[in-house]
């Protein structure tokens, strides 16, 4: 008796009473009763995406003189938040915490612990990768793309070669 049960008439109903009255009492036996249906669980960031990420923003840093975690800080308020705040359903703080940063902008160490990357789902740490691609062609700076991590961090190819369609 393991999972999710919808029990949308008498019969489900009456089919999970007697799967409880059933149920192995050695062992405990934990039950939510909802009438919310429940959001599927958004898997987070990868390993790769951060790794990625950290080493993106370690050369951006290096180029601008902010080093990486000035470099973190800035990508957070300026590209980060407002991803956020693109997707209020999945994050519902960013709004409110966009509109403080806007209102206190000297202020803005008291807030950015708020807007962290380990939030993101897979999909919105692709588009923030995308975001810190952008800013570092803007700036100058030559980013690096080392194979396994690229590959695994954006989800496209296993390896850059396979993406220019050698070894066919």
């Amino acid at each position: 008796m393991n999972g999710l049960h919808t029990i949308t008439n008498p019969r489900e109903r009456d089919a999970f009473a007697q799967e409880v009255r059933n149920a192995d009492v050695s062992v405990p036996l934990y039950i939510t009763v909802s009438r919310q249906k429940p959001k599927p669980k958004t898997i987070t960031r990868s390993n790769a995406q951060n790794a990625l990420m950290w080493m993106w923003l370690e050369t951006m840093g290096s180029y601008t003189g902010d080093g990486k975690d000035g470099m973190h800080s800035l990508m957070k308020k300026s590209r980060l938040l407002p991803l956020m705040c693109c997707y209020p359903e999945d994050y519902p703080h960013a709004p409110r915490l966009f509109e403080l940063s806007e209102l206190y902008p000297n202020d803005w160490a008291a807030f950015e612990k708020a807007a962290s990357t380990a939030d993101l789902s897979v999909e919105h740490f692709t588009i923030y990768l995308n975001e810190l691609e952008q800013v570092a062609g803007n700036i100058g700076a030559r980013l690096q793309y080392p194979e396994d991590i690229y590959a695994k961090a954006m989800g496209r190819f296993r390896t850059r070669r396979e993406a220019m369609g050698a070894g066919r």
